[in-house]
């Protein structure tokens, strides 16, 4: 069951924190979207690979680098889909806000400060 916005969003940002956790996402959610990527948002840490399939289906964008081959090329993609992308309402700073944090995201998918993924 999911908390309401700002509690999911919380919860998003411990783990994912590049996402703006925006009232279309939420709502997708509590109405069961059946993609089990949108289900872990806030169980588990997104591997660069989920994170491409993430924004491509958040923004819409055609299919982007791989992160794993080409981290740079991916960000680069990324913040090119998001300059013509609208943003969503982040409920954690209460204001409009671009979808992905490029600077935390380029964190997230280069491995600064997640703690390794293999156990």
């Amino acid at each position: 069951m999911l908390d309401d916005i700002c509690g999911e969003a919380q919860e998003v940002k411990r783990l994912n924190g590049f996402l703006a956790y925006g009232p279309p996402l939420h709502q997708l959610r509590e109405w069961g979207l059946h993609e089990k990527l949108f289900d872990t948002l806030d169980e588990q840490r997104m591997l660069p690979s989920q994170v491409k399939q993430f924004v491509e289906f958040t923004l819409g964008c055609p299919p982007l680098p791989d992160p794993d081959a080409d981290a740079a090329a991916f960000l680069n993609a990324v913040g090119e889909a998001l300059k013509s992308a609208p943003p969503t309402f982040d409920p954690l700073l209460l204001r409009e806000a671009p979808w992905f944090d490029m600077g935390r995201l380029r964190q997230h998918v280069t491995g600064g400060g997640g703690g390794c993924a293999i156990s």
